[in-house]
């Protein structure tokens, strides 16, 4: 049985909160309202609608997390008896990120209330578990002011809240998103207004094309424009073209057999259509290694291409049939 994901990176559309083409890790099952917002950009939690949202396609970037820009959207101070007291986030005299090419941090100017913290928390406010806690944090000093410095470079993009709690139980909160880098939503902000479980609209498809084409002579594009998928469940789909595609002694030979093993059910009419439409698609990704040989788009764009092409395509052979492709495309 196929493990779902807990989480899934999603790309915003239109939405109340975000400007369009932000990435951010949501559960992956919407609520009744929809899909849980932790933070809206203002501390606040919220709900995003499913229409405001789609899949983002999966890449193979590894990201450094002390290049992802941090927004702090909240900050209050809450005694010991409940009363909130908010502060100004905004204040960059108060509160600040502090990055170099080595670290990333929150610094925060502490009043005479917090010169003395007993407990540091810091906690992802989508899964719910601490990063780190800290005890009797060391503070450090500048133009006669105390102030903490909270490593963050190691954090991934997130949502996330710092809790500082003084010897009165006091307790200073900072809640703050970690994005993606901005050039990761500009990315894939090509990719807005499609589903990868619907049609690709026709409009949409011509911008596509338009920012995946490089100037050249080449007239050929990749059609990146969903087909009908015959009546098979995605598993059985991948299976067949794993099969297909195999290596060594089953190299190119008939999948029938093979295939009758797992699913016996079968029909020899359908794994025709199986083979027939696993073959399409291979040949598919073959074609569009060689548009990244010719400079028609770039090595980055291969996955997401097919991906749209094949949305129940496992990500690990396209992965595989990508590599393939381009050693094919350079003999």
């Amino acid at each position: 049985m196929e493990t779902v994901k807990p989480y899934t990176l999603f790309v915003l559309k239109e939405n109340p909160y975000f400007k369009k083409g932000v990435l951010l890790q949501l559960r992956t099952a919407p609520e009744l309202h929809g899909y849980f917002l932790p933070d809206t950009g203002s501390g606040s939690s919220g709900f995003l609608e499913k229409a405001q949202l789609f899949i983002c396609p999966d890449f193979s970037e590894n990201i450094p997390p002390a290049n992802c820009p941090v927004k702090i959207t909240q900050c209050y101070t809450a005694d010991n008896i409940g009363k909130i007291t908010a502060l100004d986030s905004s204040d960059e005299s108060q509160i600040s990120i502090f990055k170099s090419i080595h670290f990333q941090q929150i610094r925060i100017n502490l009043t005479e209330d917090f010169h003395i913290i007993k407990l540091l928390t810091f906690t992802d406010r989508l899964k719910g578990f601490e990063h780190y806690e800290l005890t009797n944090p060391n503070l450090e000093n500048a133009d006669h002011h105390k102030f903490l410095s909270v490593e963050i470079s190691h954090i991934p993009p997130g949502f996330y809240q710092l809790i500082l709690t003084n010897e009165q139980d006091e307790k200073l909160v900072l809640d703050c998103i970690k994005f993606y880098p901005d050039s990761y939503n500009q990315c894939y902000e090509e990719f807005l207004d499609l589903s990868l479980r619907g049609k690709v609209r026709e409009e949409a498809d011509i911008r596509i094309r338009s920012t995946i084409i490089k100037e050249t002579k080449s007239t050929t594009v990749p059609d990146v424009s969903m087909e009908s998928v015959p009546e098979f469940s995605a598993v059985i789909l991948n299976k067949s073209l794993t099969l297909l595609t195999e290596w060594g002694e089953n190299f190119r030979k008939p999948i029938n057999d093979r295939l009758l093993k797992d699913y016996p059910n079968l029909t020899e009419q359908e794994i025709e259509v199986l083979t027939n439409y696993g073959r399409k698609a291979e040949s598919y990704i073959y074609q569009v290694c060689e548009l990244e040989l010719n400079g028609v788009i770039t090595e980055n764009q291969i996955f997401g291409i097919v991906k749209m092409k094949y949305p129940w395509m496992d990500d690990d052979i396209i992965w595989r049939l990508k590599g393939i492709g381009m050693f094919y495309a350079r003999k």
